[in-house]
C-alpha cells in the first residue's frame, strides 16, 4: 500500500524488455512515470444533498430526512440533530456508505419550523478525515389540509382536472422496500386493524394478519403482500425510475393496498369490472363487523373470471368497491405524463376507459396506458361512498407523501366528464 501524499516514480528499464520477433530488440530508452498519491486531508467528505431540501415547505409530518454524502462515511453520536419550533426531536439513523436516512421518533407538528443540523466533527471518511464545516438545513412542515384545495377550479371538468393534477403531483415517493420508511411500513399503518394494532386487515379477503410476521416471503401459510390496484404492468413496470430513484406511480401508497397474497394473484392484471356470470368466488372473512362469504352473488365476496389481461374481470366485494374505484381515479389524475417536479423522473400518462382492447401491457412512457372499466368504477364509487376508515387512511398517507386522494375528500368530483 502506498503512503498518503507520497511522490512516486515508476520506471520500466529498457534493458529488461525485449520483443519476441526474429531479431530481439530492447526498448530504446527507459520509460518513467511519476505520480502523487492522494492526500486524504485535501478531499474531506461533503454533503451532496439533503431531502427535504433547504427552504422546503409543506413537508409531510411523517417525512424522513435523507442525506447523501460525496463518499462513504462513518458517523458518531451527535452527527445529526433536528429541532422543530426549537424543540429537539430524536432521530433514528439507518443506512451506510454514502446514504443516511434519519427518521423522527414522532410525527412532526403541523406547521412547525424545523432546523436539521449535521455536525462536521462527527462525520468522517475512510481515512478518518472529518467534514470541514457544519451543515444546516431549514424546512417547514405542512400546516394540514385546511387550505389544501384552495386552488381547485371547478368551473369546468377540464379546469377541475388540471387544477387537481397540479395540487396532488410531485409527492414524496418512498422506496418500495428496504431499510427506513418504505411502502410496507406506510401501508401497515394505513391498514392497521382497529381492534389490534399488531395486525393489518387486507383489502380483498378481509383477513387479520400479524403485521410484518405474515408478510409474503417471510411468513408461512396464508400471507399478505402489496396489491397494485392499477396493475404496474399497465404503465409503470419498475420500482425505480429513469434516475434510479423510487418510481412514484409504482410506489404510490394511495394506489397500493395490502392484500391476501393468493387473492392478489387471482386478480393479476385483470380490469376491475362487474362479474355476475361464469365467475369464481373469493370469499371474505368476518372482521370489523363486515365480511363473510355467502356463496350467492354478490354477497360479501370477490368474483373473478380469467384469463389475465383485458378479457378477464375482477369484481371487488361490496365493502371495498368504492375504495378501489377511488384509488384508480386518483391515479388517472395524478399521472399525466411529463416529468415529476420533485424527483425529475419521467412519469406515465394514465387514462381510464371502457374499451377492453385499450387495456394492454405498456413497458415504457411513450404510450398512454389504460385501465378500467370506467363505467363500473363510477358505479362502485357511487354505491360505496368514503368511510371514516378510508378518510383516516388518506390522512396517514398524506402525512408521509404530502398529497391526498381528492376523491376521498370530495367524492362529488368523480364524474365521467372528468375522466
Amino acid at each position: 500500500m502506498f503512503a498518503a501524499n507520497e511522490s512516486c516514480t515508476f520506471t520500466v528499464l529498457a534493458s529488461g524488455v525485449v520483443d519476441n520477433d526474429g531479431t530481439p530488440n530492447a526498448l530504446p530508452a527507459n520509460v518513467v512515470v511519476s505520480f502523487q498519491t492522494e492526500d486524504p486531508s485535501a478531499s474531506p467528505p461533503t454533503v451532496v444533498s439533503i431531502q427535504p431540501a433547504d427552504g422546503a415547505v409543506n413537508v409531510p409530518p411523517a417525512a424522513d430526512i435523507r442525506v447523501t454524502f460525496s463518499e462513504a462515511v462513518s458517523t458518531q453520536p451527535g452527527a445529526f440533530s433536528l429541532a422543530c419550533n426549537a424543540i429537539p426531536v430524536t432521530l433514528i439513523e439507518t443506512g451506510s456508505g454514502t446514504q443516511r436516512t434519519l427518521t423522527p421518533d414522532t410525527v412532526l407538528a403541523q406547521g412547525a419550523a424545523c432546523v436539521f443540523n449535521i455536525t462536521a466533527s462527527q462525520v468522517t471518511d475512510a481515512f478518518n478525515v472529518p467534514m470541514t464545516a457544519n451543515v444546516s438545513s431549514d424546512f417547514t412542515v405542512s400546516a394540514g389540509t385546511g387550505a389544501y384545495y384552495d386552488q381547485v377550479n371547478t368551473s369546468s371538468p377540464a379546469q377541475l382536472r388540471c387544477s387537481l393534477h397540479q395540487i396532488i403531483r410531485g409527492h414524496t415517493a418512498y422506496p418500495y422496500s428496504g431499510s427506513g420508511t418504505n411502502t410496507w411500513t406506510i401501508l401497515e399503518l394505513a391498514q392497521e386493524n382497529p381492534a389490534n394494532p399488531n395486525q393489518i386487515i387486507d383489502v380483498y379477503r378481509n383477513r387479520a394478519y400479524a403485521t410484518v410476521t405474515d408478510r409474503a416471503g417471510g411468513g408461512s401459510g396464508i400471507t399478505y403482500n402489496r396489491e397494485h390496484t392499477w396493475p404496474n404492468s399497465l404503465g409503470f413496470p419498475g420500482a425505480t425510475g429513469n434516475l434510479g430513484l423510487p418510481n412514484a406511480p409504482y410506489t404510490d401508497t394511495h394506489m397500493l393496498w395490502l392484500s391476501d397474497t393468493g387473492y392478489n394473484a387471482d386478480r393479476g392484471n385483470k380490469p376491475y369490472a362487474f362479474c355476475s356470470t361464469g365467475c369464481g368466488e373469493r370469499v371474505t372473512e368476518v372482521n370489523g363487523g363486515v365480511g363473510g362469504g355467502s356463496g350467492t352473488y354478490p354477497g360479501n365476496s370477490n368474483w373473478v373470471q380469467g384469463p389475465d389481461g383485458n378479457q378477464g374481470s375482477f369484481e371487488v366485494w361490496n365493502q371495498m368497491k368504492g375504495e378501489m374505484a377511488r384509488a384508480i381515479f386518483y391515479m388517472a389524475i395524478r399521472y399525466e405524463g411529463g416529468v415529476d417536479p420533485t424527483s425529475g423522473q419521467n412519469e406515465p400518462q394514465l387514462e381510464l376507459t371502457d374499451v377492453r382492447n385499450d387495456i394492454v401491457q405498456i413497458n415504457n412512457y411513450s404510450q398512454t396506458a389504460y385501465m378500467g372499466l370506467l363505467a363500473d368504477l363510477l358505479a362502485w364509487h357511487l354505491a360505496d361512498p368514503p368511510s371514516a376508515a378510508e378518510v383516516a387512511r388518506n390522512d396517514v398517507i398524506m402525512s408521509f407523501q404530502g398529497n391526498r386522494n381528492p376523491f376521498v375528500d370530495h367524492p362529488e368530483w368523480a364524474t365521467r366528464a372528468l375522466f
